[in-house]
């Protein structure tokens, strides 16, 4: 996150004094992204974005693995194994 200055400042020059409260952010892209990453599970999310984690235990066997892989496959879903 970046203050954004400009509209910061327009939302306190009324009342002509700083207030943290008025400050107004703007959200920055990361110089690294996941995919400039190795696979990795991931343990903690932005609590602010509504997301979810997939973690599949599969210690009870493969057999339904490939109908999984397959169905993760076509709607595009990332999950950890285990």
């Amino acid at each position: 996150m970046k203050v954004n200055i400009e509209q910061s400042y327009e939302k306190m020059k009324i009342d002509n004094k700083f207030d943290k409260r008025k400050l107004v952010f703007d959200e920055v892209s990361p110089s690294v992204h996941l995919d400039d990453l190795p696979p990795t599970a991931i343990y903690k999310g932005n609590e602010e974005k509504p997301m979810v984690a997939f973690s599949i235990n599969v210690a009870w066997g493969d057999e339904y693995l490939p109908d999984m892989l397959k169905t993760l496959k076509k709607h595009d879903i990332s999950v950890t194994f285990f």
